[in-house]
C-alpha cells in the first residue's frame, strides 16, 4: 500500500522543473535503477561521477540516524530506508530544516543537496 500511494504522488522526467534535478534524473538516476546490484552503492558511485565536475560536490551515503553536517554548503547526503518507521519521521525532520535546499525521495532512498543558490524545493521520483 506504501508503493502504491508513493506512485501515486511521485512523478518522472516530465514533471521535473528543475534543469540540475531533471539531469540527475534522466542521466543518472534512471539509469542506475536498471543496473542489477545495490541500488544505494551503485547511484552514489553514479553521483560521484556525474559531480567530477563540480569539485564542490562531495557525495557521502549517511543512516537516516546519523549525523548531518547542516554547514556544509556543497553536501549532498544519500539517506537510506527513509521508509523505515524511526526513518520516516527522521527524513521529513530533515527535509523542513533550512538548510536543505532540495530533497529528493526515491522510495528506497531520499537524496539531500544544501547548494545554497536554489530555492528550496522537494521532489517524489519514480522509476520510468
Amino acid at each position: 500500500m506504501k508503493r502504491l500511494i508513493f506512485n501515486w504522488k511521485a512523478q518522472n522526467a516530465h514533471g521535473l522543473h528543475s534543469p540540475l534535478i531533471y539531469q540527475l534524473y534522466t542521466e543518472v538516476i534512471n539509469p542506475t535503477y536498471r543496473k542489477k546490484g545495490d541500488f544505494t552503492s551503485l547511484l552514489q558511485h553514479a553521483l560521484t561521477d556525474f559531480f567530477k565536475t563540480y569539485p564542490l560536490v562531495d557525495v557521502s551515503v549517511i543512516r537516516v540516524e546519523g549525523e548531518i553536517d547542516l554547514t556544509n554548503q556543497s553536501a549532498l547526503y544519500l539517506v537510506p530506508n527513509i521508509r523505515s518507521r524511526s526513518g520516516q519521521k527522521n527524513w521529513q525532520d530533515l527535509i523542513k530544516s533550512p538548510t536543505i535546499i532540495f530533497s529528493v525521495e526515491l522510495y528506497e532512498l531520499g537524496m539531500l543537496f544544501m547548494f545554497p543558490k536554489a530555492p528550496k524545493q522537494d521532489f517524489i521520483l519514480k522509476k520510468s
